[in-house]
Parts: structure tokens; C-alpha cells; sequence
């Protein structure tokens, strides 16, 4: 009798820890946009959501000097000679570095961070599955970026996506009814948080409940959910998850110095349009692939031709905004064609000047990211030009 009540109490004892459990990981999820939480958050995002692992090689290296010049800490903005420490400090940044010809000019941590600590990306993952798709194509398992989306993901054939190409959904052309207002409780991006993470339902369920409200290929609408999209094709195209195929294709094969990580639904699905986690260095490798043309040590990673075509405005883009270009998941300022930038909500960047052979990576919790937009773009301009 007593070890039947002794069974009992350490089974409604383990009950009420999971409860708890469940309880404080919806309240980090739901409170993920907190201005009193989000700079410790969003340094620590694996402590928020279920996350996989992106494992680096078995001999990581590091790929970057220190140099010994001295970097002008200043930059001309609407006429005026502004303080790039007051910049940094302006736009809450929580890690900034510069390349230029393969040496680190500047490397700053704020709030908290170091040389170790894992930021989050939010868009610029974007980016990344970008790069992904690009050597899907190339090693034939995905047959062209013209084919439909749920050629690949059946699942989606009564949804938003039906008989959409892929080539749209790059381009944020999809035709999707979707709202991306992180400020607004109902926006669709915060319920695409709240079903996932609080409720726990599966990522994929939630794509397939969306409608459209256009034809698709007919204007860019920029939607973190085709993002998500091309990660499902991924993963169906590949048999594993984007960020498996990540680590086999582009994060062992460039030494990144440390594993990185990919958050997840409570599914194990990966949130491709947002959930990458890496090092500030080692988010500056990944800029360093794409000045490099998708070559590494010889071995040409992503197609010379995919990179070109992402990063370049050309007749397919539909973002016709005069700042700021949109091609494959990647911005290209001013439509000029020579410098490229992926970029997130809260002020995250990975800049690339080529002609410069210069890369920027910048992390932010900046609640006035928008506004700081064009003057964060200058400023890598002017660093790129002028080191």
C-alpha cells in the first residue's frame, strides 16, 4: 500500500513538473517580443524554442586576422559627420564586425555579448535557404525553380501555394494572404508564433490553412511564410531538414568555428524563414562565401551562377521601391547591382560589398529598425569604401 501512494505521489509530482515546464516555455514564447526581454532572448533563443543542431567540421578554423590599422570611427549622413560609436549605441547593437581583405578592421560586443555568443538571425535566414535552394538545383534534386511548389509538398496543393513556382516564392510573389506586422497582437506572423510555440501545432498545418488573394508571380508582398515554404520543398527535395542540409552543404565545408543552431517548432521542424543561430564570425564566413562566388578552398559550394542570380536585380524582380531591390531572399540597394545585404526584423544584417572585398554583420535589438534602415545601409557603404 505505501509503495502504491509512494507511486502515485512521484507520478503526480513528475505530472506537475512537466506542467510547469510547459507552462514557463509558453511564457518565454509568448513574451519572445518583450522590450525587457528580448536583448537576453534574442542571445539566447535555443532557451526560448526547440532548436536543431547545426553542426560544424571536425577541425573548425578560424578564417580571419586582426588588423593592425586603425579604423575611422566616423560617417557622413545627411550632411553631417556622425559618431559610429553613437550609431551602435543608437541602434542597440549587440555585435558588429568588418572584413575587409580577409581581416577583422572592427569587432564589437554590447549587452552582454561575446565572441562566443550565438545570435539570433531572424530574416537573414532567408538567405541561407536561398543558398540552399541554389545547390538543391545543382545537384538535381530539385528540378528547376519554374516547377511547383507542391510538386514537391503534395500537402500544399489545397492551400495558398497551389501549382505556385518556386521562382515566385523567391521573390516574395506568391500571392499569399498573409500579414507581417510584428507590432500587431493578430498579425499573422505573431499567430504563426503563437500555434507553433504556445500551442503547439505543427508549422506545416499552419501553411496549409493559408489562402491566397492574388495570382502569384504578380507582385511582391514580402511574406516570412513563402520562406517557410521553400523550406519544406527542402526538405521534401532532400529527405532531411534544412538544417541538417545546411550543415552537410555550406557549415562543415566553410570550418565555421562553432555549431550553430536552427529553432524549430515543438514539431522538430525547422523555421526556415527565421530560426538560425550562429557566432557574429561566423554569420561573417557565410558573407565571406558569397563575396568568394560560392567558392571555398577551391570548392565551388553554391553555383557561381545562383549566387549572381540572387543577388542581382533583373528582370524577375517585382520590388520596385527605389532604396532597396528584393531578387532571390537577398536586398540589393538602389537597384545598382554592387553590394547586397541579407537583413531581419529588430536591425540584423550581413552586408557584402565584392568590389570592396569587404563583409559586414551587424546585431541589433533596435525597436526602430525601419527608420534606421537607410542610414545602417550608408554606413556600410562609407566602412566598405573608404577602410
Amino acid at each position: 500500500m505505501n509503495i502504491r501512494k509512494a507511486s502515485v505521489t512521484v507520478a503526480a509530482g513528475a505530472s506537475a513538473a512537466i506542467v510547469c515546464y510547459k507552462a514557463i516555455q509558453n511564457w518565454k514564447a509568448a513574451t519572445l517580443f518583450s522590450e525587457h526581454s528580448r536583448i537576453k532572448r534574442f542571445q539566447h533563443m535555443n532557451d526560448v524554442m526547440p532548436s536543431n543542431l547545426v553542426k560544424t567540421s571536425e577541425t573548425p578554423s578560424q578564417t580571419f586576422e586582426k588588423a593592425t590599422s586603425h579604423v575611422h570611427r566616423s560617417y557622413l549622413y545627411k550632411g553631417r559627420e556622425q559618431s559610429l560609436d553613437h550609431f551602435l549605441k543608437r541602434t542597440t547593437t549587440t555585435g558588429f564586425i568588418v572584413i575587409k581583405n580577409n581581416q577583422i578592421m572592427l569587432e564589437e560586443y554590447l549587452h552582454g555579448s561575446d565572441e562566443h555568443t550565438r545570435f539570433t538571425s531572424w530574416s537573414v535566414a532567408k538567405s541561407m535557404v536561398s543558398a540552399l535552394i541554389g545547390i538543391a538545383v545543382d545537384e538535381g534534386k530539385i528540378q528547376s525553380i519554374q516547377d511547383p511548389v507542391d510538386q514537391y509538398v503534395p500537402e500544399l496543393a489545397n492551400s495558398a501555394y497551389r501549382n505556385v513556382p518556386i521562382e515566385h516564392v523567391l521573390l516574395m510573389a506568391s500571392g499569399v494572404q498573409f500579414n507581417e506586422d510584428y507590432s500587431h497582437p493578430l498579425s499573422d506572423i505573431r499567430k504563426l508564433f503563437y500555434s507553433t510555440l504556445v500551442f503547439s501545432q505543427s508549422i506545416d498545418n499552419y501553411v496549409q490553412s493559408l489562402s491566397s488573394n492574388r495570382l502569384s508571380g504578380t507582385m511582391y508582398r514580402y511574406a516570412s511564410v513563402d520562406t517557410q515554404v521553400l523550406g519544406m520543398v527542402l526538405r521534401e527535395a532532400t529527405g532531411v531538414q534544412p538544417s541538417e542540409y545546411f550543415s552537410r552543404k555550406i557549415w562543415k565545408k566553410i570550418d565555421a568555428e562553432r555549431d550553430a543552431y536552427w529553432n524549430t517548432d515543438r514539431k522538430g521542424n525547422d523555421l526556415s524563414f527565421c530560426g538560425f543561430n550562429a557566432t557574429l564570425r561566423d554569420y561573417a564566413r557565410f558573407g565571406k562565401l558569397y563575396l568568394q562566388q560560392g567558392k571555398w578552398n577551391e570548392e565551388q559550394i553554391i553555383p557561381a551562377d545562383w549566387v549572381s542570380a540572387s543577388t542581382q536585380i533583373g528582370d524577375t524582380s517585382l520590388r520596385k521601391q527605389p532604396s532597396l531591390g528584393y531578387q532571390y531572399q537577398w536586398w540589393v540597394p538602389h537597384h545598382e547591382n554592387k553590394d547586397y545585404l541579407a537583413m531581419g526584423v529588430w536591425g540584423q544584417f550581413i552586408y557584402v560589398h565584392p568590389e570592396r572585398q569587404t563583409v559586414i554583420v551587424k546585431t541589433s535589438v533596435d525597436p526602430d529598425f525601419e527608420k534606421h534602415e537607410k542610414e545602417t545601409i550608408e554606413v556600410f557603404r562609407q566602412l566598405a569604401e573608404h577602410m
